[in-house]
């Protein structure tokens, strides 16, 4: 078939920010890449975040090794103005 075989995943909308991302790589990697399919799976992936807490000036800065699902979740928080 030329690809691996893909799986059933969950369905999870990513952020915008991330969709960007993914389209801006697509682009990059199939023009250099010909005959070539990507698929993204989400329930495969992890991110790094870089998070701040509490507000100055004792605010803590911390680091999340988190899922593709839990980043999802933890980025809806940096549209909150609370």
């Amino acid at each position: 078939t030329g690809y691996w075989p893909s799986q059933n995943v969950p369905s999870c909308t990513l952020p915008q920010s991330i969709q960007d991302a993914i389209a801006k790589f697509s682009e990059y990697y199939l023009n250099n890449h010909t005959g070539r399919k990507l698929s993204w799976q989400t329930s495969a992936g992890a991110a790094e975040l870089k998070a701040v807490f509490g507000a100055a000036p004792n605010f803590r800065r911390n680091e999340l090794c988190v899922s593709t699902y839990q980043m999802c979740i933890l980025l809806l928080f940096n549209d909150n103005k609370t």
